[in-house]
């Protein structure tokens, strides 16, 4: 019996041979024998076998791959069937009859998948968190995971060749269909621990999500994590590859599984697990590096000397590797990609063997001084497009990679948030910034105002500082890459100063006291903009006047935020008509305004014992004066007066009726009671005058 490598506590398979009595040819044997871990069928099982989960059926053989649960393995052969031992309680290690046509397996803690070669999932096992209720029209399916612990926590999950993921069961963790990420696509690789799952992405970053428990940070990845070729999810940590060979390890370190070896590289898969819980977070990693032979490190170590290693499985207590003669081998395919002309991309697979060569190819035809285990292609045209595939070949023979689509989109750049109506106040920041979708490179920008390009103005965003009334008009992008042009919309730039904020731009403003007002387009009644009142300090005002000929109508619209005992009032000539008292929303005052000039004024006063200022704001001004219409009644010269008709009367009050012969003496010839609405008058004074005026006041 050979001697390995193990903890306490922890059982391992070991492969018997006949006793040899001559201690030199016993050397001679062992010298030539190219590793201690051999197996008749290719797979080395060892760890916790309590379930006889390490006991690997004899006459398994022409094995495929390998998957590990938590007490039950599986292992798929080339004819397409599975076979599966150790813990069978809910079936786990039962496929069911006439499977076939099996391309990949997953193993979770009481459950088992299987991905056929159509593109659907078959599973078996345990179902009380509905891990394995497979979604209905689930299809196109390229891989597998399984995750979870203690049966109705269980969940899986599939990856489509759309490069998006699909999640079931985990009931008891609130479905795992109901955590994905959102957006989650280009996903090229996934991996399924304990209470987490994890996803690669085509540009080589790492998204894992968690079914709220993120047990010691398994489920963060590391920030700037990129370059990444392969990955695992384990019990309460997790494992990357990265393009280099090296390996980055993040989550629980209970029993040193995150503490990567210095001198571990040229690594080409990981894999990840643990008897970790909530409450215990021990764990094991396995690297298989390139030259075929595996390095461990955790609480479960694999047995010395394993080489000609294909394939590596771990979970919970126990692992596997397999092995086999023919070499090389590939054990990571590189993988489809789509990405936008001009940017650069990196293919890449992972083969195992002795003094590897590898030349790539182009729909064929091998490419020039490609000769590496990845192929970077930069700036990515349309010739460049195709079917890429790797050779790898060494003095034991040759093996190809799969195919690896590359396609290379050329679309004109797409605006997908347009640039829209902006109205700032006068002398403030205005900021176009419109979304720009990702598309082909280089992309460039160009400003336009009226339709003239604006010199400088070549970002994707616009800002005008200092915004001034000869600025307002009509704004577009112009954006373009090597493969056409496309236009924004039009946006008109609106400067707010005081009239138009006011809705009142026939008025001419100005102001008093203090400190001025300004336009403000953050709080306004309208939603467009307001007055609001100036900067001042204690015992000081601000004021915001006009001036307005009456009689006629004074609307608008008045909010005040208050703290005693500061005050916001109205007056008209002087004369304070309202003050406005703590309000939290905008209220609306109406006044009448009697004939002759009418200064209007609203007033923001800080009190001299005031230590938080308060601000006043004003929008929607409304004057409208007073109409007058005169009608005749009768033969001219009249025989019964002149009749006047006055409408639009506000409110109940006394109405003056003033004539004039030459627009300059104005003289009172008639006071009616109060009444509101229209009313009619008759001017019996009236004589053969060339010419007679008349005007209303409302008092």
């Amino acid at each position: 019996m050979e001697t390995q490598r193990v903890k306490p506590g922890h059982a391992v398979r070991f492969v018997r041979r006949p006793f040899i009595l001559f201690l030199p040819i016993v050397l001679s044997l062992l010298a030539t024998h190219e590793s201690l871990c051999f197996a008749s069928s290719g797979i080395v099982a060892w760890g916790y076998d309590g379930y006889g989960e390490t006991n690997v059926p004899a006459g398994l053989t022409n094995v495929t791959a390998i998957a590990v649960g938590a007490f039950h393995s599986l292992a798929f052969k080339q004819n397409g069937t599975v076979a599966g031992w150790g813990y069978n309680v809910h079936g786990e290690a039962t496929p069911p009859a006439g499977l076939s046509n099996v391309v990949a397996i997953a193993a979770g803690y009481y459950h088992s998948l299987a991905l056929q070669s159509n593109g659907t999932v078959v599973g078996w096992g345990d179902n009380n968190g509905g891990e394995i209720s497979i979604p209905q029209g689930l299809s196109n399916v390229v891989a597998i995971a399984a995750g979870g612990r203690d049966g109705n926590e269980d969940f899986s999950l599939a990856l489509r060749g759309d490069g998006t993921v699909a999640a079931w069961g985990g009931y008891a963790l609130g479905g795992a269909q109901w955590s994905l990420p959102a957006g989650l696509s280009n996903v090229v690789a996934i991996s399924a621990g304990m209470f987490y799952g994890m996803a690669l992405r085509s540009d080589g970053t790492v998204v894992a999500w968690d079914y709220g428990i993120n047990g010691y940070g398994a489920s963060t990845v590391p920030a700037g994590l990129t370059n990444v070729v392969a990955i695992a999810a384990g019990a309460v940590h997790s494992l990357a590859v990265k393009l280099d060979g090296t390996v980055v390890a993040w989550g629980g370190n209970g029993s040193g599984q995150t503490n990567v070896p210095a001198d571990l590289t040229n690594v080409v898969a990981v894999a990840a697990g643990g008897h970790g819980t909530e409450n215990d977070w021990d764990g094991y990693s396995i690297a298989l590096r390139s030259d075929g032979t595996i390095e461990s490190w955790g609480y479960l170590l694999n047995p010395d000397g394993c080489s000609n290693v294909l394939g590596i499985a771990g979970e919970w207590s126990h692992a596997m590797a397999l092995t086999n003669d023919r070499l090389p081998a590939i054990v990571r395919q590189p993988w489809n990609q789509t990405l936008y002309g001009g940017y650069s991309t990196i293919l890449s697979m992972g083969a195992i063997g002795s003094s590897l060569a590898y030349q790539w190819s182009l729909n064929g035809m091998p490419l020039l001084n490609a000769t590496n285990y990845f192929l970077s292609v930069t700036n990515v045209q349309p010739l460049q497009a195709g079917s890429y595939r790797a050779i790898v070949s060494s003095a034991s023979g040759s093996v190809t990679s799969s195919v690896a689509l590359l396609n290379v989109l050329t679309n004109p750049p797409v605006i997908s948030l347009q640039v829209s109506n902006l109205t700032v106040a006068l002398g403030s920041n205005a900021v176009f910034a419109p979304a720009i979708a990702p598309g082909p490179i280089p992309i460039t920008f160009q400003w336009q105002f009226n339709g003239t390009n604006l010199p400088g103005s070549t970002n994707s965003s616009l800002t005008i500082e200092n915004a001034q009334l000869t600025q307002q008009g009509t704004y577009n992008l112009v954006v373009m890459n090597p493969y056409g042009v496309t236009v924004s919309s039009d946006a008109v730039l609106t400067i707010a100063d005081l009239g138009l904020s006011l809705n009142a731009a026939n008025l001419f403003w100005t102001n008093a006291d203090n400190a001025p007002w300004f336009a403000e387009t953050g709080v306004a009644h309208d939603g467009v903009a307001a007055a609001q009142s100036g900067a001042i300090g204690a015992g000081q005002k601000s004021t915001l006047q006009t001036t307005v000929l009456g009689p006629g109508i004074l609307k608008f619209w008045w909010k005040f935020a208050w703290h005693n005992p500061d005050s916001f009032s109205f007056s008209m000539n002087g004369i304070v008509k309202t003050n406005l008292q703590s309000s939290v929303a905008w209220q609306q005052q109406s006044f009448p305004l009697a004939a002759g000039p009418q200064l209007l004024q609203w007033t923001y006063s800080r009190s001299p014992s005031g230590y938080v200022m308060s601000t006043g704001w004003v929008d929607q001004v409304e004057y409208t004066p007073f109409a007058l219409h005169a009608l005749t009644s009768g033969a001219w010269p009249p025989t019964n007066g002149f009749k006047i008709q006055a409408v639009g009367v506000w409110a109940t009050n006394q109405v003056l009726i003033y004539a004039s012969s030459n627009l300059v003496t104005w003289v009172s010839i008639i006071t009616n009671p109060p009444t509101t609405g229209s009313l009619q008058v008759i001017d019996y004074t009236a004589t053969n005058l060339p010419v007679q005026f008349y005007r209303a006041w409302e008092q």
